[in-house]
């Protein structure tokens, strides 16, 4: 697949992940059940309208500032999306389970676990991009500004995408059942 191609699908499914969000918070809006969960569900909506405009934005400029203000957005638009939406799927899990006070505080544990590695990997991103800035002025043939991540990074990154609690605790069919893989 070209990539441009491969563009135009990953601009469809988030285009499609937008138009059900504002559909989904619309509904919670007209129905007065606005929660916490919707919260983070308009942070991830932000973050996704900004990652793929700067992911757009980065396709088509020649370089530049351009590149390099398009990278840092989407460098941590992206990832702050994906955080966003576990901390949604984390609070409508202590929400269904309300009365169930363990679950409801073990979610919300879960949820306070994930916001510290969201915010130790945003810091440690920050902080190799910002401490040797020669990347900004080496762009690739195609004008692309990169810089390349160093291997705690990676592996933090790679542990964070597997399937993890957050996964595990929304498969349940009912608080009886096991889950299922």
């Amino acid at each position: 697949m070209s990539r441009t191609a491969s563009r135009v699908v990953c601009t469809i499914l988030q285009v499609l992940a937008v138009l059900i969000t504002i559909l989904r918070l619309g509904y919670r809006m007209r129905t007065h059940m606005f929660w916490v969960e919707d919260m983070w569900a308009v942070a991830a909506l932000v973050c996704g309208v900004s990652s793929l405009i700067a992911g757009w934005k980065s396709f088509y400029t020649d370089g530049g500032q351009s590149a390099v203000i398009c990278f840092w957005v989407y460098g941590f638009a992206f990832p702050s999306a994906i955080w966003a939406v576990r901390q949604s799927i984390l609070f409508s899990v202590a929400r269904i389970f309300w009365s169930a006070r363990s679950l409801r505080l073990t979610a919300i544990a879960i949820a306070l676990v994930f916001l510290v590695l969201y915010c130790a990997l945003v810091a440690q991103k920050a902080w190799q991009y910002g401490r040797d800035l020669d990347w900004c002025h080496r762009p690739d043939k195609n004008g692309q500004v990169h810089a390349y991540l160093i291997h705690p990074i990676v592996i933090f990154e790679l542990i964070s995408k597997t399937p993890d609690l957050n996964d595990i605790l929304t498969t349940h069919d009912d608080i009886n059942s096991g889950p299922r893989f």
